[in-house]
């Protein structure tokens, strides 16, 4: 192989034009850097400062709360954002799309239709699919369970 992928010390990326590659392998190795990445989706309230779920959720019940009361939420704005107008439903909904966000990024953007057109392996495998609140749900075992 050429020496800048043999090199041990360093890590030496390629600065040429890559004659030894194919257009479709270029656009690969270009499209992939080491240092292309992406912001971290930061939620309202980090998740790792509290020990328990339910700290976690009373708090966002709290920035609900406040919100609502100062008017930027409304009945109308928590149906249409969460389904609810429960606050610790709408708490409870807001978290699992922030984390679903945060570990299943590919899946939920080939699932919302802006991915590359690959079926992710997840997807494929555990027949994963997007409710009317915008989760992610698994139609496994319990899919099959009669209502």
């Amino acid at each position: 192989g050429p020496d800048w992928l043999r090199s041990e010390d360093e890590i030496s990326w390629p600065s040429a034009e890559l004659g030894c590659l194919n257009s479709h392998s270029k656009a690969l190795v270009c499209a992939h850097t080491l240092d292309g990445e992406k912001e971290p989706i930061v939620p309202i309230i980090p998740f790792d400062r509290y020990s328990k779920l339910t700290k976690l959720l009373n708090t966002q019940v709290y920035v609900l709360k406040f919100l609502k009361l100062k008017g930027v939420l409304t009945d109308v704005v928590l149906l249409r954002l969460w389904g609810s107008t429960d606050l610790m439903e709408c708490a409870k909904v807001y978290l699992i799309l922030k984390m679903q966000k945060q570990s299943f990024e590919v899946e939920l953007e080939f699932l919302r239709g802006v991915g590359n057109g690959k079926v992710p392996d997840r997807v494929r495998d555990l027949n994963i699919f997007l409710d009317k609140r915008g989760l992610l749900r698994c139609d496994g075992r319990m899919g099959k369970v009669e209502s």
